[in-house]
């Protein structure tokens, strides 16, 4: 097939049959589970099929969103009851420490990989192997902090380590935990930020700022870099600016994080970008070595692709606008709602869900240009595609259906 286009069989299993098996090395992968804690299973690199290990009960509501620490020593999570919570990763095994255990896997969300001896989790492996993914609910955290606003939906960690970034929906707010170095522990929020006020252009889901996702461009932009690549045309490697997403408000806000105060300062030259009224932007993804920003607009299922220039301070372009859904799906019919875009590590292709459509479209990306174009929709093999990711290798791709309470791999 076509490079970048997934197979449509599930398990994989026929896939790299005539590979030779290789040393192995043990590598993790943790997933959030919405009712309440993370998740760890098996990966066979060979066949791309995972294989649960354990899973475990929670004693909190929900687990949204999750985050690695770059030292690869702690988790942090976007947790129910409006909390942000930090978890301790055993270094010789992986495993969140003070688990207990049950049987039974609930809805799947946001996934990331681990990697032993590898400080960026996102980054490739030198050579196929197998990976442990576990699935892990409830643990004994290190401690937890009140969200600053409700319905935390997003977090990240910033480049330096020092400070864990959050976005809560349902307060439009953007928050900033300090890292207590040694422990790994969220100090209290030293700032909060709520920018926008809602665009009420789909009196609906706009009628106030919905923050929906906060991260360093260069976290993003790094996400499934290959080791010791120098094609970086974007210059990206010392680019520290925040990129804050408002759904309510149409916008992207743009911020650098004040080393010492964790403060977000508003970039002076180019606060933010606007996305076409009423499209709702919800997440983005940054081409790992080229000046493109990938936005994914909820309400709209469009691509709002921006191109910017560093050394103009910060000047952003909109270079094009393009749907997640085929010519002839009808919405009036069928409603679809897109939640999730990855660069594949190569930079070559980009990948997005729908929900509704129950869909990921695969799309080619000129480099020079950084415009997509679509080459290909495929079924999730599950309902409503909420969470995605990538192997870090770019030999895999793993979607997380919410409502089938199933991951299916490409």
């Amino acid at each position: 097939g076509k490079q970048g286009m997934m197979s449509d069989t599930i398990p994989p299993s026929a896939h790299h049959q005539h590979h030779k098996q290789q040393q192995q090395q043990k590598q993790l992968v943790y997933i959030a589970n919405v009712p309440g804690g993370i998740l760890v299973c098996e990966l066979d690199d060979a066949t791309g099929a995972l294989n649960v290990i354990t899973s475990t009960s929670s004693s909190t509501s929900s687990c949204w969103f999750i985050a690695p620490h770059p030292n690869g020593k702690f988790i942090y999570t976007a947790a129910g009851q409006d909390t942000y919570q930090a978890y301790r990763i055993d270094e010789k095994t992986g495993i969140l420490s003070g688990f207990y255990i049950c049987h039974f896997i609930h809805h799947l969300l946001f996934f990331f990989f681990r990697f032993p001896h590898t400080s960026i989790p996102s980054r490739p492996i030198p050579s196929p192997n197998r990976c442990i993914i576990i699935i892990m609910s409830n643990p004994l955290e290190i401690n937890s902090q009140p969200s600053c606003g409700v319905d935390p939906c997003h977090v990240s960690i910033d480049p330096s380590g020092q400070y864990v970034l959050g976005a809560n929906y349902e307060a439009g707010s953007f928050v900033v935990y300090p890292i207590e170095t040694e422990t790994g522990a969220l100090l209290p929020a030293c700032d909060i930020v709520t920018p926008g006020t809602g665009s009420n252009v789909d009196k609906e889901r706009q009628g106030g700022p919905h923050a929906h996702m906060i991260e360093s461009m260069k976290v993003a932009s790094s996400s499934g870099r290959k080791e010791n690549d120098n094609d970086n045309d974007g210059g990206d490697d010392d680019d520290d600016r925040i990129f804050a997403v408002d759904l309510g408000s149409d916008r992207v806000y743009i911020y650098t994080l004040q080393q010492g105060t964790g403060k977000l300062v508003t970039n002076t030259e180019t606060p933010y970008f606007e996305i076409p009224p009423g499209e709702g932007p919800r997440h983005f993804s940054v081409h790992p070595s080229k000046p493109f920003v990938y936005v994914l607009n909820e309400l709209s299922s469009r691509i709002s692709v921006f191109s910017w220039n560093k050394v103009k301070g910060c000047m952003y372009n909109s270079i094009q606008s393009i749907s997640m859904l085929p010519s002839d799906h009808d919405v009036s019919k069928q409603k679809s709602y897109p939640a999730e875009i990855r660069v594949h590590p190569s930079g070559l292709f980009l990948y997005g869900t729908n929900r509704g459509h129950d869909s990921i479209v695969v799309y080619a990306i000129h480099q020079e240009e950084g415009t997509l174009e679509p080459e290909q929709w495929i079924e999730t093999h599950g309902q409503n595609p909420r969470g995605m990711n990538i192997s870090p290798n770019g030999r895999w791709l793993y979607v997380a259906n919410l409502t089938s309470k199933n991951v299916a791999w490409f």
